[in-house]
């Protein structure tokens, strides 16, 4: 009979504890699905990053070093994309001089020069970015997914899930440089450089693929080679002499060495694999600590209603345990429950996470097991607290006397004294010294309102932060331009570009950074640069540098500083005149005739062609349509928005969650005073403001105090790339981003204290003298 009274007193709590199970829950399924979707990636990671021989770290080559002294170098050759073209032979006799010299230099490291080459495919009517590579025989070896390595000049191995993602099987059939080749293997390298194609945000596999091809296919292919030089370390102490030695080397060829866990890819995954299960876990536990305060709140709040029951067992004879097991064996299905579903969803939603991190980290694939130590945070660690929580609950309300439980007992909880803040209080109206000390005699319940409302609220603002990572660093560059198609001129060879702006692009050195230094005429009708306040910059352009915000994101120059840039090894210097509004990478623009007279080049000279009518690919080595870039670039930008939906839906749920339960309880805490604000002759609109007024405040407060929070986070976020990776993400929030949170929150205020208004308007004065007999 007490068995069933129990079940009917926590089925009359039905939809308190259905909200507090979904936090519970969240707790489970935020933990297992992060642990085992990143513990499958990496297990599949450690195997085939040892396995294929990963690079320890990658030698970074000084962009277009003057060759032109060697003596096999042909007349008129400056560069090494433009020797491969012409004499092959000479090209890897200076490769293999290079490599040579860092053998002997340093014997305990192992290298390996790989050469590959960019080009554009038509797939479907679409332009796909391909990398092109030879096999590997030392480092980043190639691993086989299936099928198998091509053999022939008429045969291409290509990524697994970009076949997937465009319809490709092995058999098929792809025109490559204008030459059908079979698909005859699906593969994966461990170099994460590779995938950095055309952008380092430009990493899906829908619209990019690395490719196989035989050495004697990938020789004949009409296209330039660019290389880099792979670095394996004997041992931790080879690395770090390594570093300290290079730094003395002095070789115009090579730039710098960038660590494979400073890679913006590689050291994403490194970063992901070691730090995500770790955010997991704290996610999973501050959403846990917000439930577990509320499910002492509400078993404490549901055992004192049941003080009268307690002690009528009691004198009856009861025994503590037989009183406390209905409530324990209740409180157990119910926590039980929900973690097991929260673990399950995990269990289900982890394939699906591991999936999409590998559409970006190119990983073998591996299977998501189950793990005992994810059972045992998930579901027993909780389910102990919360089930030793409501024990201790339980233990410290049996041990009073049957007369003592028979009473009931009114709440006399003293708010907590700031004399000084109380004595500023004194000059404000009684309604709001009311509210204040409403919020100081329920710490337990301020507590954890202030936590749930802050976790939610950085969520949001973080998840708006980033919706426009892809606009500010990509897809808002090409918006600007009226160019609808770009022309890359052959090496060495005239380029057709009449009635089209002519642009000189050319890799440079400066400030220990590698940019693209682009020439433009002032006059040029396709090719704007405004700064901040929408103010033309073309005027600028003979006047000095004009940088990118990212350029000054990176390199800390501002306006007025002096740059000196290493460009195929002579240097170029200006003065910094203007910062252009545009993240497109590390970027300066400049004059184009004066940047020709400084390289001691003919006035007009130029190499790639801005259009805005289509391009004849007979005229160059390479043409780009604008509108593929645009397509791959709204596709990753859709990834990205649904990932912050995604995470911005769950924080207006959890904040939703906890004014509700918070504003309910806080309600039914208060019921006497309620009773007595009504005898006083308040009206119920009153008396709402009176007992909720309150977190309405809180709510505002809290959000005051989480925006500078936020803020200093986003830029330590973004210092963190920059340091790590030299890449810049311009997070940010607009003042509509505040705006659209700050209503959000309003809303969710408004909707959770629904119910709690609706409670008071029910509270009835007679009701509370019955109860309290006063």
């Amino acid at each position: 009979m007490f068995a069933k009274h129990v079940f009917n007193t926590f089925r009359a709590k039905w939809l308190t504890l259905v909200l507090l199970g979904v936090i519970i829950l969240l707790s489970g399924f935020i933990y297992t699905t992060m642990s085992a979707s990143l513990r499958a990636l990496q297990m599949g990671a450690d195997d085939y990053f040892t396995t294929y021989m990963q690079e320890d770290a990658s030698i970074e080559l000084a962009p277009n070093i003057d060759i032109s002294a060697i003596p096999c170098v042909p007349d008129g050759v400056r560069t090494l994309p433009e020797l491969y073209l012409v004499d092959k032979a000479c090209h890897t006799w200076i490769l293999d001089a290079q490599l040579t010299l860092l053998e002997s230099a340093f014997d305990q490291a192992t290298f390996e020069i790989r050469l590959y080459k960019n080009t554009r495919v038509d797939v479907h009517g679409t332009q796909h970015a391909w990398r092109i590579l030879k096999n590997s025989t030392t480092l980043n070896l190639t691993h086989v997914e299936a099928g198998r390595i091509p053999e022939d000049a008429d045969e291409v191995a290509i990524g697994k899930l970009y076949a997937e993602n465009n319809g490709l099987a092995l058999g098929d059939q792809i025109i490559l440089a204008g030459m059908p080749r079979t698909i005859v293997g699906f593969v994966l390298f461990p170099d994460y450089n590779l995938p950095i194609i055309e952008h380092p945000f430009l990493y899906d596999s829908v619209y990019q693929t690395l490719a196989l091809l035989h050495d004697d296919a990938f020789d004949i292919l009409p296209f330039a080679a660019e290389y880099n030089i792979a670095v394996a370390f004997a041992s931790p102490a080879a690395e770090k002499a390594f570093l300290e030695a290079f730094a003395e080397l002095d070789i115009a060829s090579f730039a710098t060495v960038i660590l494979t866990e400073n890679n913006i890819r590689s050291g994403a995954i490194y970063g992901e694999l070691a730090g995500g299960q770790a955010m997991g876990l704290f996610m999973s536990v501050m959403i846990a600590l917000i439930g577990l305060l509320i499910v002492g709140l509400v078993m404490g709040k549901t055992l004192n209603k049941e003080r009268q029951s307690l002690g009528v067992l009691k004198a009856l004879g009861y025994e503590k345990k037989e009183v406390a097991r209905p409530y324990l064996l209740g409180l157990a299905v119910f926590s039980l429950g929900f973690l097991g579903i929260g673990f399950l969803i995990g269990q289900w939603t982890a394939p699906r996470l591991r999936d999409f991190y590998l559409t970006f980290y190119l990983l073998p694939q591996a299977a998501v097991t189950l793990d005992p130590l994810d059972i045992f945070i998930a579901i027993l660690v909780p389910f102990t607290v919360i089930m030793g929580l409501s024990a201790v609950i339980l233990e410290r309300l049996l041990k009073e006397e049957a007369v003592g439980l028979l009473q009931p007992k009114l709440q006399t909880v003293k708010p907590l004294k700031f004399k000084r803040l109380a004595k500023w209080l004194d000059r404000f109206s009684v309604r709001l010294r009311f509210q204040f000390k409403h919020l100081l005699r329920q710490p337990a319940k301020v507590g954890a309102y202030v936590l749930g409302i802050f976790l939610a609220l950085y969520a949001v603002f973080l998840g708006f932060s980033m919706l426009d990572v892809f606009s500010k660093t990509l897809t808002d560059y090409y918006d600007t331009l009226d160019v609808t198609h770009i022309g890359y001129c052959e090496p060495l060879q005239p380029c057709f570009a009449e009635g089209q702006d002519r642009v000189l692009e050319l890799p440079v050195m400066t400030q220990g950074e590698r940019a693209m230094l682009i020439g433009l005429d002032p006059d040029n009708r396709l090719h704007p640069l405004r700064d901040r306040r929408g103010r033309s910059l073309l005027g600028d352009l003979d006047a000095g540098f004009v940088i990118t915000r990212s350029f000054q994101d990176l390199t800390r120059v501002k306006v007025g500083d002096t740059l000196t840039l290493d460009i195929m090894g002579q240097t170029v210097t200006g003065d910094v005149v203007a910062v252009a509004d545009l993240y497109p990478g590390a970027t300066l623009f400049t004059s184009r005739s004066i940047l020709n007279g400084a390289l001691g080049l003919d006035a007009a000279t130029f190499n790639v062609v801005h259009s805005d009518v289509p391009l004849d690919d007979a005229d160059f080595a390479q043409v780009i349509t604008v509108a593929s870039i645009m397509t791959q670039a709204g596709l990753m930008n859709r990834i990205m928005q649904s990932m912050m939906t995604v995470i911005i839906v769950s924080a207006f749920g959890i904040g939703l969650t906890v004014v509700f339960l918070l504003s309910v309880l806080s309600v039914e805490d208060q019921f006497y005073a309620i009773s007595l604000l009504k005898v006083i002759g308040y009206e119920n609109r009153e008396v709402q403001t009176m007992m909720l007024g309150a977190y309405a405040k809180l709510n505002a407060v809290v959000f005051v105090f989480s925006l500078p929070l936020t803020l200093l986070s986003l830029v330590v976020l973004q210092r963190v790339f920059i340091d790590m990776y030299s890449f810049v993400i311009p997070l940010s929030l607009e003042l509509w981003h505040i705006g659209v949170t700050a209503l959000m929150f309003a809303v969710i205020f408004v909707l959770g204290s629904q119910h709690a208004k609706r409670k008071i308007n029910t509270v009835a004065l007679q009701e509370a003298l019955k109860i309290y007999q006063v």
